[in-house]
């Protein structure tokens, strides 16, 4: 079954049941972000104030936590590193 794009709102969910996020926008990278939960296709403008579904708010707050992770143990590996 091949994933259905939904648009800006998703009928799904209700209103007051919505998340607000924000994405900063960075020069040079892209403009927007694509989020797929149970084949709805939710995106995302970076720099904008939007409201979406809880599950695509932790799927996002997921992805944060994961590459502030790998940040910091970038960073304790390189300090480890004498080679450097």
């Amino acid at each position: 079954m091949a994933a259905k794009k939904t648009d800006k709102v998703n009928p799904k969910v209700k209103d007051e049941d919505r998340v607000s996020v924000m994405i900063p926008f960075v020069e040079g990278q892209d403009p927007e972000v694509t989020v797929i939960v149970n084949g709805e296709i939710t995106k995302i403008k970076k720099g904008r104030q939007v409201k979406v579904s809880p599950q695509v708010a932790e799927v996002l707050e997921n992805s944060n936590q994961q590459m502030i992770t790998a940040m910091e143990n970038r960073e304790r590996l390189k300090s480890q590193r004498t080679d450097l």
